[in-house]
């Protein structure tokens, strides 16, 4: 028999006719997944807005991380005579799985069908690479953080991500792989060997970020996959790295609607992207009507360009 799980959390959100979005929906939903069947779980916002019912009483389940990628934060659950008295399983969070994704500044926006489809082509084809490619500025790295974070509990030997930025050479991929996957060198044996080695049984999934940079790592990639079948990659890159297998997805803006359809302006990511780090300036702003347009003019310039809208938000502490 199944058992119902509740997660409760305090913020707010944007009403978009019948619905609601924003950040503190999705933070609630990803509490949600951390939940096992007869639990209700809170978050501090909740513990300290939401009464607790006759004979309830709130325990602390320690600080977790959630698949939005925020900062860790306690997690609480209720305890109450009617609800069931076993033990509970430790919370299916980021802290229960081995990985090393770090909680991100800003909350992610959007790009659900992009999410479901890159975890569709790790999970659900034989793709063992795939490269989201697109200009600076587009997102690519956190698409790909949550695309990941959304599989983390398909590859049981974890999810990395590896930062290539700092890198001058391919040459020195190999170490940053290992000290990503927490992989320690011995002997005498080349340091490449011992990855691929170490690889070879695993089942993980990697992120290799900025790998533009040192396309010539291409070579390393090829060699990680020809031996870890159990070894994924998703590269967030402005350039293909062109070896057999690669599936090449193609990342573009925020979507927004098009001119004249002010109307559902609220419910596209990059007006919602817009709209709150607008409020982060002036936390009573709202659109004018004859605003709403303009609005939709900025958007369709940057192409929805994350980086572009964040700043574009300045011009509303002049009104």
């Amino acid at each position: 028999k199944a058992k119902l799980r509740v997660a409760l959390h305090a913020g707010e959100a944007e009403k978009f006719g019948q619905s609601y979005v924003g950040p503190d929906l999705n933070h609630a939903q990803k509490l949600l997944e951390t939940a096992y069947g007869g639990q209700i779980l809170l978050t501090l916002p909740a513990v300290h807005f939401i009464p607790l019912p006759p004979g309830g009483r709130i325990v602390d389940l320690g600080v977790h991380s959630l698949k939005d990628l925020s900062e860790p934060k306690n997690i609480y659950a209720l305890q109450h005579p009617d609800l069931p008295s076993e033990g509970y399983q430790p919370l299916r969070s980021l802290s229960h799985y081995p990985q090393n994704l770090l909680p991100q500044a800003s909350p992610f926006y959007g790009r659900e069908e992009e999410i479901k489809e890159i975890t569709d082509l790790l999970t659900k084809t034989p793709a063992r690479l795939v490269t989201l490619l697109g200009p600076g500025g587009f997102g690519k790295t956190r698409l790909a953080l949550q695309s990941a974070v959304e599989v983390v509990e398909k590859f049981k030997d974890g999810v990395y991500l590896v930062a290539l930025a700092p890198l001058l050479s391919d040459q020195l991929m190999v170490g940053s792989i290992a000290n990503a996957i927490k992989f320690f060198f011995y002997g005498g044996e080349e340091p490449k060997t011992q990855l691929l080695n170490h690889l070879r049984e695993k089942e993980m999934l990697l992120v290799l970020d900025n790998f533009e940079h040192i396309i010539e790592g291409a070579e390393l990639v090829a060699e990680m996959l020809q031996a870890a079948p159990g070894l994924k990659i998703i590269i967030p890159s402005r350039e293909s790295l062109r070896i057999e297998g690669e599936m090449v997805f193609e990342v573009r803006g925020l979507r927004f609607p098009e001119l004249g359809r002010t109307a559902e302006m609220e419910a596209s990511s990059a007006v919602q992207l817009f709209l709150k780090n607008a409020r982060r300036i002036r936390p009573d702003f709202s659109l004018k009507p004859d605003e709403r347009e303009s609005l939709l003019k900025i958007c369709k310039l940057l192409e929805g360009m994350p980086l572009g809208l964040e700043p574009s938000t300045t011009w509303v502490g002049t009104h």
